[in-house]
């Protein structure tokens, strides 16, 4: 609810910015009436008027014109798009697998435009909106990439994008360079090598580096998040000797007091403070418990401090917990050092006293319902969410408790069987698809599997109900409903006319090819906002015609997203109520 208000308010500020230009003001009254106004458009879009009906045409001649007129268009679009693209810049049309611009691009590589080739390796790295599956394997090209790396001006642009696009042996390259001293990037080169994390070398120069007599921390803001780097991901060996790096840079005071103190209130991702302490409470022995103990007292990161003294003096440190989570400021900083301290312990005096303190808390939103469900899950205390109600008194929590268990306890094998018993699909999901779900699900915690296996099951949409833009793409929101289709409904054609009048409202007319029959609806002009109600009565119908069982069924978010699950209409109502969808 209150990001569909904000977006309201948004939406409404940007509108009177523009009306202001040409009034210089606008009223209340107009500002309620635009608010108003956009809570019809989000409530037609979400759940129709009833009004707009499907016109099936049947009769053969017809079906025939309009099969032939729909091809046309389209065939007209992709030509369009072609030309569109040769119009395009080179690393546009090669992100768009179009191979034959390589040796014009290794030509402007090889030129001494400078400019022209720092656009190049700009533009070569992966954005947001590129294709999922955007790599650079072409050999020549990389080839003509690492030859310019000496070029000065070139440098800094290629160590980025190697290291982003993970460039074969990028890591061998990249040492040699950060070794001959000779290199002016070594903010990036540190960053880069401490992923891989294997050379020894790398860390010795690193240590030379820092303790010369002027090592700034503000120039190299990179060196100290690469030495976590190194400690997260090379071996013992080198976790020790970053440890013994970061101790002396802690007692020679090589990062000035303000940083520390800086991380009370801020988190910085350039201030060297955050990845040495993040080292020592992580890695270090018993020479950072003082450490540690002064960190507490000072109030600067608390949890990492608690959780280092647990790691390395273990249940010595139990009472020292138990203050921290029966205060209430402080009760959220104590669950990471409590799971450490029951996973040493087993002790399940710590896990009735943070349920007890959050009963006391009296509030109970969901985020944290959730963060207390997987601080416990973390914990693996057996059976202990059968036996809620003999610790807490207040029925509410324990049911908000017990529900978010169910959710959470859950997997991404269990969601694919369970959509296949429950009947929304016919057939298991194949293994591709679990174990593409299961990647996803690694990094994510809660009940993020259940959404990460249904986005790729081929059987479900999420998507916002105002695109942002006019005229609204119904087109492509077609193609995306039979795309998630479970392979049932792939023989579609669908062509889009669109006629803006001169007071800049939208006329539609969709033509779905489909069953032998075209599908005729005209939407009507609400704005930025697709009408959802009839797309899904659209794509009914034409399931209904195929004589299939499935439905494109809608699940109420609650705010202006829209969700769509395929699948027979009581079979996915059982999945969305079993799963809280």
């Amino acid at each position: 609810m209150l990001q569909k208000i904000l977006t309201l308010i948004v939406t409404i500020l940007i509108v009177a910015s523009c009306k202001g230009q040409e009034k210089n003001k606008i009223s209340d009254k107009d500002l309620q009436k635009l608010y108003e106004q956009e809570i019809r458009n989000e409530e037609r879009a979400k759940y129709g008027n009833q009004k707009t009906k499907v016109k099936i045409i049947s009769k053969t001649k017809e079906v025939e014109h309009l099969k032939k007129y729909i091809q046309k268009k389209n065939e007209e679009r992709k030509l369009k798009e072609l030309k569109e693209l040769k119009n395009k810049t080179l690393t546009e049309r090669y992100k768009a697998g179009d191979k034959s611009v390589i040796p014009q691009i290794i030509e402007i590589l090889k030129s001494n435009n400078k400019e022209a080739r720092k656009n190049i390796y700009l533009a070569l790295n992966k954005s947001y909106d590129d294709p999922e599956n955007y790599t650079i394997q072409d050999s020549e090209l990389i080839k003509t990439i690492f030859d310019n790396i000496n070029i000065i001006e070139d440098q800094k642009h290629i160590i980025q994008l190697a290291g982003y696009m993970k460039f074969p042996n990028y890591t061998h390259t990249f040492k040699y360079l950060l070794l001959s001293g000779k290199s002016e990037n070594v903010n990036r080169l540190i960053y880069w090598l401490s992923q891989d994390g294997k050379s020894t070398k790398v860390l010795d120069f690193i240590e030379q580096l820092i303790l010369e007599d002027d090592f700034d921390f503000n120039k190299y803001d990179y060196v100290m998040s690469g030495l976590e780097g190194f400690a997260e991901n090379g071996n013992i060996n080198a976790q020790k000797k970053v440890v013994e790096i970061c101790l002396t840079i802690y007692h020679k005071n090589l990062i000035p007091n303000d940083n520390f103190v800086e991380m009370k209130n801020s988190w910085s991702s350039s201030n060297p403070a955050i990845s040495l302490t993040n080292i020592l409470f992580k890695y270090g022995d018993k020479r950072v418990i003082p450490i540690a103990h002064d960190f507490l007292k000072k109030e600067i990161d608390e949890e990492g401090a608690l959780t280092a003294l647990i790691r390395i003096e273990g249940e010595t440190q139990k009472q020292l917990l138990f203050q921290y989570l029966k205060d209430k400021d402080k009760f959220f900083e104590g669950l990471y050092p409590a799971i450490k301290m029951y996973q040493l312990t087993h002790d399940d005096k710590i896990i009735t006293t943070i349920l007890l303190e959050f009963e006391r808390r009296k509030e109970y939103p969901d985020y944290l319902v959730d963060r207390i469900v997987s601080t416990l899950i973390e914990m693996e205390p057996v059976g202990y969410f059968d036996k809620l109600d003999k610790v807490l008194h207040n029925k509410r929590l324990i049911k908000l408790l017990k529900e978010s268990y169910e959710l959470t306890k859950g997997s991404v094998q269990e969601i694919a069987n369970d959509l296949f018993e429950f009947g929304v699909v016919d057939k298991p999901f194949s293994k591709e698809i679990i174990d593409k779900a299961k990647e996803q699900t690694e990094y994510d915690g809660s009940n993020g599997y259940i959404y990460n296996f249904l986005t790729v099951s081929g059987i479900y949409q999420w998507f916002d109900a105002e695109t942002g833009f006019v005229p609204v793409d119904y087109d492509n929101l077609i193609k995306e409903f039979a795309k998630n289709s479970n392979g049932k409904l792939v023989t579609i054609d669908v062509w889009m006319d669109v006629a803006i009048d001169e007071d800049y409202k939208v006329d539609y007319k969709i033509y779905l090819s489909a069953n032998e029959r075209i599908y005729i609806v005209k939407p009507e002009d609400i704005g930025d906002w697709y009408d959802v109600d009839l797309i899904l009565n659209l794509m009914n119908t034409v399931l209904s015609d195929s004589k299939l069982k499935e439905r494109y069924i809608f699940i109420d978010t609650g705010d202006q997203t829209v969700q769509i699950l395929f699948g027979p209409k009581d079979k996915v109502n059982l999945f969305a109520k079993k799963y809280k969808l």
